[in-house]
């Protein structure tokens, strides 16, 4: 294996605050932590107003319901699994959800005079 290449910024998300990042030749993202190299989850900083948002499209084929989670500031949020009561009582793995997308934005703020 080769070295990693090293990346000024996350590519994986524009909203991402991390800046030096690695890339493996598998296109996977890393970062150092001590000595090693461990894989990157992405963040943001919440002091600062969003200027894109993450949309997640989610399907359930049993129940036939599709569920929008968001819009969110980071994609990784959008990612996430609704939560369903039944499967939590079962203790059952799969949710049974499907995820059919992201959708992304560019926020557009204006002033709400009260």
């Amino acid at each position: 294996m080769s070295l990693p290449k090293t990346l000024a910024h996350c590519p994986i998300s524009p909203e991402c605050t991390a800046k030096k990042l690695y890339q493996d030749d598998d296109g996977k993202v890393y970062r150092i932590s001590g000595s090693s190299f461990v894989p990157h989850l992405c963040t943001v900083k919440n002091s600062e107003k969003p200027e894109i948002a993450y949309l997640g499209q989610w399907y359930n084929h049993s129940t036939g319901r599709t569920r929008w989670i968001g819009p969110v500031r980071m994609r990784r949020t959008a990612e996430i699994a609704p939560t369903d009561g039944r499967f939590k009582r079962r203790g059952a793995e799969k949710t049974g959800w499907e995820l059919m997308g992201i959708h992304i934005t560019d926020l557009k703020w204006t002033r709400v005079d009260s």
